[in-house]
């Protein structure tokens, strides 16, 4: 699962409880949906299909600059297995959606 965040994590998150999500009306994390790895090193995943959050209908405001994948659809127990900056960040409206392009999230390991 995909969920937006509002402040920056720190490398001792391990759960949801330990950041600060995004919490606007008509938010909810979305499948994350990964391609086949790279071979590289070190590897390399990314989202295989367009990810759509929203739209959102209230409770707006709330600034995304991060987001994480954690393993559940929500709650704050969720184990966070990856953090990422986002390369811009968003302050969305009542009304808008946030959308990433397919491969627009990538995450690595080592």
């Amino acid at each position: 699962w995909l969920a937006l965040l509002t402040a920056a994590p720190t490398d001792t998150n391990l759960t949801m409880a330990a950041v600060t999500e995004y919490t606007a009306t008509g938010y909810a994390r979305q499948v994350f949906g990964p391609g086949s790895a790279t071979a590289a090193e070190p590897s390399v995943i990314s989202n295989a299909g367009v990810i759509t959050f929203g739209p959102f209908t209230a409770g707006t405001g709330g600034v995304v600059t991060h987001a994480a994948i954690c393993d559940a659809v929500s709650g704050t127990t969720a184990n966070i297995i990856g953090t990422v900056a986002l390369t811009a960040s968003r302050t969305p409206a009542t009304g808008d959606s946030l959308q990433a392009a397919i491969a627009a999230f990538t995450f690595s390991s080592n």
